[in-house]
């Protein structure tokens, strides 16, 4: 009868590494992280479309070439783009909720150099809130998107219209959910009132912080998720444009906050 021999235990991964000021706080390390976590070549195509019909596609194997991979990502986008008048606003199952709020220090010293140390805070109906720290290589992450498309001029776009769409109080933070202590982010004047529905393929397809983000196991759909970014007040802004591509949403104030969330301009 032949013995067989036990099995040596597998090594145990450690996470990436963040500066983390506090150790009660969650990281959002590569091994909570779809986006991260990806080899890098296969980064260039979502792998979740939520289930949008004519949005998806097989995984790129090994020997998918960069061209190919770029040329999918950017189908992917404008399908989301022709469809973005109807998806934004819109609160689904698939629904994410994000806060805008002020930077506590200027952008050059929240970020340094191709690094940024991004701190967020989600709050959940059904669970406490907790906070969430995550040091991004820029680089490597805005790898995963290529260079965005023309943004396109639709006939007669209504601005007011679209941005009205963002404006429906449909998440609410009831006052008997319990807040960590220290896990409130900073708010001023430059903040908005109401969050914004955000889904992920959007975010995938522009804005990988807040993707990497949306696609770790510590946020389900319905969360609330407070972002920092450069101008809070521009962030409905910043969905629309991101939703349809319309040029005229993408003023300045709109370009710093792609940028500072990882995307491309």
């Amino acid at each position: 009868m032949r013995v067989s021999k036990p099995r040596k235990p597998r090594p145990a991964i450690d996470p990436i590494k963040t500066n983390v000021e506090s150790a009660k706080k969650w990281v959002l390390a590569a091994s909570k992280c779809q986006l991260c976590s990806t080899p890098r070549l296969s980064r260039g195509l979502p792998d979740d479309t939520s289930g949008d019909d004519g949005l998806s596609a097989p995984p790129p194997s090994p020997f998918t070439s960069l061209a190919h991979l770029t040329r999918r990502f950017q189908s992917f986008r404008v399908g989301l783009w022709q469809r973005g008048l109807a998806d934004f606003g819109k609160v689904d199952d698939d629904t994410y909720f994000v806060m805008p709020v002020a930077l506590r220090q200027p952008t050059t010293a929240v970020t340094n150099g191709d690094r940024l140390l991004m701190s967020a805070v989600i709050h959940s109906k059904n669970r406490k809130s907790r906070g969430i720290k995550r040091e991004f290589d820029m680089r490597q992450l805005r790898a995963t998107v290529p260079e965005p498309l023309p943004s396109p001029r639709s006939p007669n776009f209504d601005r007011d219209s679209l941005l009205a769409a963002a404006s429906m109080e449909e998440w609410m933070v009831s006052p008997s959910t319990p807040v960590a202590r220290g896990l409130v982010l900073t708010t001023t004047g430059e903040s908005q009132v109401n969050p914004v529905p955000i889904h992920r393929p959007h975010a995938r397809a522009h804005l990988p912080v807040l993707a990497s983000i949306l696609m770790s196991n510590l946020v389900q759909s319905g969360d609330k998720i407070d972002l920092p970014m450069p101008y809070p007040r521009a962030w409905t802004e910043t969905a629309a444009y991101v939703y349809t591509g319309e040029e005229e949403m993408l003023t300045d104030e709109v370009k710093e906050n792609i940028r500072y969330l990882g995307g491309r301009i």
